[in-house]
């Protein structure tokens, strides 16, 4: 969600209001993104977070392309029409997912968490041998 709230403060600072971000986005299919454009959107604002990770968040059904509604729901519905948004929709949900050969980074995140994961016990141990080697290392 961070990263989300960086997008939408990035853009008002570039265009001036999330508004005119939407409308000088260039996407073929708008309020549709792609993948493509959306890199070359948060290129243009020069977004400094992961944009990778926000486009994980965003196209959470792994198609490929999003809908701006997804970053703002109340800017789309300003921009763009509601037909504009319905269209937009039915593509949206008429997608299929994109297969993918290399892991994601929630997918990594959750797998390197899983590989250091200790049980109760041993992470106890663990605290007590950190516990009394600081108390040899200052005398405590």
């Amino acid at each position: 969600q961070e990263a989300l709230q960086a997008l939408r403060r990035q853009c008002s600072a570039r265009y001036g209001s999330l508004v005119k971000a939407f409308q000088d986005l260039e996407a073929k299919r708008k309020p549709l993104v792609n993948s493509e454009e959306f890199a070359r959107f948060c290129n243009e604002i020069r977004f400094d977070h992961n944009r990778h990770l926000l486009w994980e968040l965003l196209d959470d059904r792994r198609v490929g392309s999003i809908l701006l509604t997804s970053i703002d729901v109340e800017t789309a519905e300003k921009v763009f029409t509601k037909e504009e948004r319905k269209a937009a929709k039915k593509d949206h949900d008429s997608l299929v997912e994109v297969k993918k050969r290399h892991i994601t980074l929630r997918q990594r995140a959750a797998k390197q968490c899983m590989a250091t994961k200790r049980s109760p016990a041993e992470g106890k141990s663990c605290l007590n041998t950190l516990l009394r080697l600081l108390e040899q290392r200052f005398d405590s």
